[in-house]
């Protein structure tokens, strides 16, 4: 919802008469929106709930979505003084001081009764210039807007901390440390770093560095990941330091009001702002942008009309090409074209990891409505041990095979053991399937995640990957103490076989090993170099079983 807009000649702008008119119209205009809810604020509802059962419901206004300026106009008795908090006491020099107690509407009355409006203004952040218009939610039952306002993580945390202070800080401390030329060839060398990350899937790519002049949340999200990395050893450690503990901060959502908003509405993400900005740009600046900008709002409405009419109409034509479909057989090819797509989410419940080489729907042109699962086959590999090493450019393949399969006839072997003769281990000449990718899925609860909080996503091993050679990297469980009993590898190859009347789906990594004892003191990150040994690089052969996922790596400089 976005702050409301009336016409008058600019000389008026600020008058006070001026100001205090619009904020009765947009709280008399609010009030008479949430009008024909009030019924249902008082009297209960017959409801079927999730669970099955019938319970009588009383509605209630839920979590008011805003950014501070309409924060601003929303709290208190019509609004609060700008940099004063919308949901405490709390001065706007000490916002983190304890004993800062929480805002009512009826503390907020009380004091506009008993003190001068001068008092309430200087000490306690209070408008109460208006109070002959009441504040829209006066009238209502169990609406206090104090509570209702949701901390707005897209405005506070991510743009607001991250853009508007943090990367503005590191700009103004090279230049006091440095002198405005030699900053400015640090901070072209700092884009140059953001703009080498590689990619990984759901990371975005600044290919001009930070170099954009309106940004977005969404930018500032994918900056956010990898800036960390671009400053090293141009900030010093304590800078360094601040900027990890933030980059926690924002994950863990820790803020002064946000385990008070998350016991009550849920996850700070869906709360965000970022979200009814989306849909202003669905409502508004597409259509505004498709229009010829004289009296577009008529044209607008037309785009809006139409569009809504060919999703309904894809819909529909959706429908009739399945009626013929069982229901189960329809959700079982969705779920299924969910898995193969790799498209981050997993609908359903809670469930064990996994990971597979990745499948694809059958492609029968007898099988219309088939949901099977088969094999990937990437074509152009030789199907058999010695010539699929040549081919892939690793003459060790036929080795480490071999020392797999030993280990899992007769057991892996203890730490620092001396690998098993050649002659010792089974022999394999067996056809041999290559694949180019797998499928991870795992428990990461979060708002991209479906109700059980399942992610998939897709590793992938592909020398023509869009006209390049991309080999991501992944964690691999092999137990230990060091990084929770996790290594890092490069996935070199995808392939499957049958041996013992057993398939096994496998990976050829070659490890990357820690550099230090732990994280690096001042990026709170690990830091990892290729393993070679007699300098070649060391290279196993692994069931994909214990790969838990991908990671990413962003070089060090």
């Amino acid at each position: 919802m976005s702050l409301l807009h009336t016409t008058t000649s600019k000389k008026h702008h600020t008058k006070p008469a001026y100001l205090k008119f619009c904020r009765q119209m947009y709280h008399a205009s609010l009030a008479r929106i949430f009008q024909p809810l009030k019924a249902n604020m008082t009297t209960p509802n017959i409801v079927r709930c999730a669970d099955g059962h019938f319970r009588r419901v009383i509605y209630g206004l839920g979590p008011y979505i805003a950014d501070y300026p309409e924060q601003v106009w929303l709290a208190g008795n019509p609004g609060i003084v700008q940099t004063w908090c919308p949901k405490c006491e709390a001065h706007p020099d000490h916002l983190d001081a304890e004993g800062s107690r929480l805002c009512t509407k009826t503390k907020t009355d009380t004091l506009i009764m008993c003190f001068d409006p001068g008092i309430i203004w200087d000490d306690y952040g209070i408008r109460s210039d208006i109070v002959c218009m009441p504040l829209f939610t006066h009238g209502f039952p169990r609406a206090d807007i104090h509570e209702l306002l949701s901390s707005d993580l897209l405005h506070q945390v991510i743009k607001g901390t991250f853009k508007d202070h943090i990367v503005s800080w590191v700009d103004e401390y090279l230049v006091i440390e440095h002198g405005e030329k030699r900053a400015l060839e640090i901070i072209q060398d700092i884009d140059r770093r953001l703009s080498a990350v590689p990619e990984f899937p759901g990371l975005r790519r600044f290919p001009d560095g930070r170099d954009f002049h309106q940004w977005t949340g969404d930018d500032s999200k994918a900056l956010m990941k990898i800036y960390l990395g671009a400053v090293v050893r141009y900030l010093p450690s304590d800078m360094l330091k601040m900027l990890a503990v933030f980059m926690d901060f924002c994950y863990l959502h820790s803020h002064v009001h946000y385990p008070r908003s998350i016991r009550l509405f849920g996850s700070p993400n869906s709360l965000c702002s970022s979200i009814t900005e989306l849909k202003h740009i669905n409502a508004v600046k597409e259509p505004w942008r498709r229009s010829s900008r004289y009296h577009a709002l008529a044209q607008m409405l037309v785009t809006l009309t139409q569009l809504d009419k060919l999703a309904a109409a894809r819909h529909e034509f959706t429908a009739r090409d399945r009626h013929d479909i069982p229901q189960v057989v329809a959700a079982q090819a969705a779920a299924a074209a969910a898995v193969v797509n790799g498209n981050g989410v997993v609908h359903g419940p809670r469930s064990l990891s996994d990971i597979e080489l990745a499948p694809t729907l059958c492609a029968s042109p007898f099988c219309s409505s088939c949901a099977l699962l088969t094999a990937r086959l990437e074509r152009g590999y030789p199907k058999y041990l010695q010539p699929l090493a040549a081919h892939v450019g690793q003459p060790t393949l036929p080795l480490l095979l071999r020392r797999f399969l030993h280990a899992e006839v007769h057991g892996p072997l203890a730490d620092n053991a001396v690998p098993p003769l050649l002659q010792l281990c089974p022999n394999f000449d067996g056809p041999i399937t290559v694949q180019h990718s797998a499928i991870a899925r795992f428990y990461a609860p979060s708002d991209l995640c479906g109700a059980g909080g399942m992610y998939c996503e897709r590793i992938r091993s592909n020398p023509r990957w869009h006209g390049y050679a991309r080999w991501d990297t992944v964690l691999v469980n092999v137990g230990g103490l060091v990084m929770g009993g996790i290594i890092i590898g490069h996935v070199m190859l995808f392939f499957s076989f049958v041996f013992g009347e057993k398939e096994y789906q496998c990976a050829l990594v070659h490890w990357l090993v820690l550099i230090g004892e732990g994280p690096d003191p001042g990026t709170g990150m690990w830091v990892v170099e290729p393993e070679d040994i007699g300098g070649l690089p060391s290279l196993e052969v692994i069931t994909v079983d214990v790969i838990t996922r991908a990671c990413h790596l962003s070089g060090v400089y």
